[in-house]
């Protein structure tokens, strides 16, 4: 067994005794993960694991790297940011459509 996969574990097992529920979702402590530690984490018997890279996830998303959607207060902001609305309209800030006439 790995110092990483102990520590996964062991926190796994904290976690369900403080709380009485085992949690199928773990979070990378400061973001910090690679691919030797998403292969200890699904060892340890996770479902899923979120990043701190914000932005929205498909199906095609690794299901031990998904992105977050930031907390926030104003409930119109947040369906905004969730819908992918705001993810669209920064896409179109940084790279404009061309308008004008074509000859």
């Amino acid at each position: 067994m790995t110092i990483a996969l102990h520590d996964i574990e062991a926190a796994r097992r904290r976690i369900a005794e403080m709380t009485g529920h085992d949690s199928g979702a773990f979070c990378y402590p400061n973001g910090n993960y690679d691919g030797r530690v998403i292969q200890e984490v699904e060892r340890a018997g996770y479902q899923c694991a979120v990043s701190t890279e914000p932005g929205l996830n498909s199906k095609e998303t690794n299901r031990f790297s998904l992105k977050r959607i930031p907390a926030i207060s104003d409930l119109a902001r947040f369906v905004k940011a969730s819908s992918g609305f705001e993810l669209a309209q920064a896409r179109l800030r940084s790279n404009p459509p061309r308008s004008g006439r074509v000859e």
